[in-house]
């Protein structure tokens, strides 16, 4: 069960938001979904990572942390789209940030990882 799921072409718009101890990903986007992350959103202890996006799926984040998730904070799969930009992905069990090959990730500005 990941926080928030979204998939058949849904479209979030997430300011701000809080997304913790979910016993998944935080956040799940597939078939389509697009989702806006930003104004010091937070994405943070969830079971596996803090975004998974799949492929077909696009993420734009800005001015966000995605942190302390036991597994990755995003992880980008081969055909998803994620734009980064300002945003703070330290602290998580694994990579801050995984980019699978075919995947397309923008980052602007500072992205930490580490």
């Amino acid at each position: 069960e990941s926080g928030i799921d979204a998939g058949g072409s849904s479209q979030l718009i997430l300011h701000g938001t809080r997304v913790t101890r979910s016993r998944q990903s935080g956040v799940y986007l597939h078939d389509d979904a697009g989702a806006t992350i930003d104004q010091n959103a937070v994405i943070s202890d969830n079971g596996l990572n803090g975004v998974l996006v799949a492929a077909g799926a696009r993420l734009e984040m800005t001015g966000a942390q995605v942190r302390q998730n036991q597994q990755a904070g995003i992880i980008v799969e081969s055909g998803g789209m994620a734009r980064l930009r300002d945003v703070d992905l330290t602290g998580n069990v694994e990579e801050g940030l995984i980019e699978d090959p075919g995947s397309r990730v923008t980052k602007e500005g500072q992205v930490r990882t580490r």
